[in-house]
């Protein structure tokens, strides 16, 4: 009887609670960037909100994966309050597509396509 009573219960119902609230999140990465390092993003994003953070002076900017039409992917970009010249991304979902091999130019290559079928 003193092994039913050990309070496991209560602990593997804290876990059950923890494992559930993660379930429903999509992968999250989260990364450190400088100004300079915002244009190295290989993918196509288009901004779809902004709002205010409390205790802020900017705002966080919301965006949306623009390189495959129904694309889960989201990323979210604030600056921060110590640095200014710093930035913390938050990227969350994932692409249902493969990765663009140059950034914006998807237009480039769907040109450079047909002057290749001419050789072939």
């Amino acid at each position: 009887q003193h092994d039913h009573s050990s309070g496991s219960i209560g602990s593997g119902s804290v876990s059950m609670l923890k494992h559930k609230r993660r379930k429903n999140q999509h992968k999250r990465v989260v990364i450190q960037v400088s100004a300079d390092g915002l244009s190295s993003d290989m993918w196509a994003w288009r901004k779809y909100g902004q709002k205010p953070i409390k205790g802020s002076p900017y705002p966080r900017s919301y965006y949306r994966c623009s390189s495959s039409k129904g694309c889960l992917a989201r990323k979210q970009l604030e600056q921060s309050r110590s640095d200014p010249g710093k930035f913390t991304v938050t990227y969350s979902g994932e692409h249902n597509h493969t990765q663009p091999t140059r950034r914006n130019s998807l237009a480039g290559t769907v040109r450079q396509k047909f002057p290749s079928t001419k050789n072939h």
